[in-house]
């Protein structure tokens, strides 16, 4: 029988399984997977334990291999994953409010709304697409500096396809190093470098807009060179 496990991802590898660079997972065998079990992959920061804002992803388990052969450190287990299509393909108006829900868009703000719509329209759009074996590839923030204000010495913000909906910022202060957050949100995340800022903001930029669209795996033929 199927059985559906709860997991926690750490940031990194939850960005690599959302964009479809990562479609394994190396796990200790407590909990007898089997081939055509559900892992839920929960976005879990070690930083910011209680940030329970990033969607869960879905992956069917479709290959097991267990420790002790090839390589694998017995008591671990190593997972095969691919993306579980809906069983029920939900009501437009229902994706449509879903995918608001995840842009975070304030109801008073009718500018991002409209932004928001008219990101669902095409993320909608690329969903159908990736029936057809195609699969999206988002688009790198562009980052600009802007002149430092009092106590700061320089500011970064980023361009992207949507920027009513909010706008990401690097700021770069005299005790935190550099910190990137959203605009209007509260939460923020410190970095060594502006590199790392950046880099740090993409990956969150990049879950956003693959956690809303709906997209099947690849096809083994598809994979093969």
């Amino acid at each position: 029988m199927a059985t559906t496990h709860y997991l926690k991802t750490w940031p990194q590898f939850y960005g690599a399984v959302a964009r479809g660079d990562k479609n394994f997972e190396v796990r200790k065998d407590d909990r007898a997977y089997q081939a055509g079990d559900t892992l839920t992959l929960q976005y879990y920061d070690p930083e910011n334990p209680h940030d329970s804002s990033t969607p869960q992803l879905d992956r069917l388990v479709t290959f097991v291999l267990r420790g002790g052969q090839f390589g694998v450190e017995p008591g671990y287990v190593v997972m095969g994953l691919a993306e579980e299509l809906r069983a029920k393909a939900l009501p437009l108006s229902q994706r449509q409010a879903e995918f608001v829900e995840h842009m975070a868009v304030s109801p008073g703000d009718p500018e991002g709304q409209d932004a928001a719509d008219a990101m669902f329209r095409a993320a909608d759009a690329l969903s159908c697409l990736a029936g057809e074996g195609w699969r999206p590839k988002v688009k790198r923030l562009d980052w600009h500096e802007t002149p430092a204000s009092s106590g700061l010495f320089a500011i970064w913000t980023a361009e992207h396809a949507f920027p009513n909906i909010e706008e990401y910022r690097i700021i770069h202060t005299n005790d935190r190093g550099f910190i990137w957050r959203l605009q209007h949100v509260t939460n923020f995340e410190s970095c060594e470098t502006l590199e790392a800022a950046k880099a740090a903001a993409q990956e969150h930029y990049d879950r956003r807009i693959l956690s809303a669209l709906d997209l099947p795996a690849p096809s083994v033929e598809e994979k093969l060179p």
